[in-house]
């Protein structure tokens, strides 16, 4: 298995696993709602969207800056 392939590999894995938490998570949050005290039911349940995970967008670099880390070694 080369670098590239082990690297595309394990971003799969991720993702996979990713995905499966955000769907575990739902149904958690979902039974918890569901099965929650009508009272209590609006105010002291915690957003789903603060459980879910979320990818931060990273800036790709491009081949000069790059070279400026590697040069500044």
């Amino acid at each position: 298995m080369t670098p590239r392939e082990l690297g595309l590999f394990l971003e799969a894995q991720r993702r996979r696993l990713i995905r499966q938490f955000d769907a575990d998570a739902r149904v958690a949050w979902l039974t918890a709602k569901l099965t929650a005290y009508a009272p209590e039911k609006g105010t002291r349940f915690v957003k789903l969207e603060r459980l879910l995970h979320h990818e931060k967008k990273v800036e790709k670099m491009d081949w000069r800056q790059q070279a400026a880390i590697l040069d500044s070694w």
